[in-house]
């Protein structure tokens, strides 16, 4: 039997080699996320955010509100809250991730695959992200 899961949301059958479903976001295999169609780009977002933010010095009047800013936004706050991508993106509240399955010999692992219901809100995410990095730019 091939690797893969079933889809939470649609009930397919998702492999890793070919056949994914609408809903598929992402791969994650012993830690290791690759994302797929718009989640590469809201993982890019969240990165150039994430860096931004963590480059920020804190004592800067402007930046320290965009900062406040970003902790009481639901939609923001993981990227102040964690330092890995894969626990920020298994944190949005409609990402589900399917059975999983596991290889074994050397070079075994697990993985499972992530699911979005409606996965073209990550593009409206990395939009935000993106929004939020050039005003801390301009700041």
């Amino acid at each position: 039997m091939e690797e893969g899961d079933t889809c939470p949301f649609c009930r397919k059958r998702n492999s890793q080699s070919h056949t994914r479903c609408s809903h598929f976001i992402a791969f994650v295999w012993d830690d290791w996320v690759d994302c797929a169609g718009v989640a590469k780009d809201f993982e890019q977002a969240w990165d150039e955010l994430h860096n931004r933010l963590c480059d920020v010095d804190d004592d800067e009047p402007a930046l320290a509100v965009l900062i406040e800013e970003v902790r009481s936004d639901v939609r923001l706050r993981s990227v102040l809250g964690t330092n890995s991508f894969r626990y920020a993106l298994t944190d949005l509240s409609d990402v589900q991730s399917g059975g999983g399955w596991s290889t074994g010999g050397m070079m075994g692992g697990s993985g499972y695959n992530l699911y979005m219901k409606h996965p073209k809100r990550l593009g409206v995410l990395a939009d935000l992200y993106r929004k939020f990095v050039a005003r801390v730019e301009a700041s």
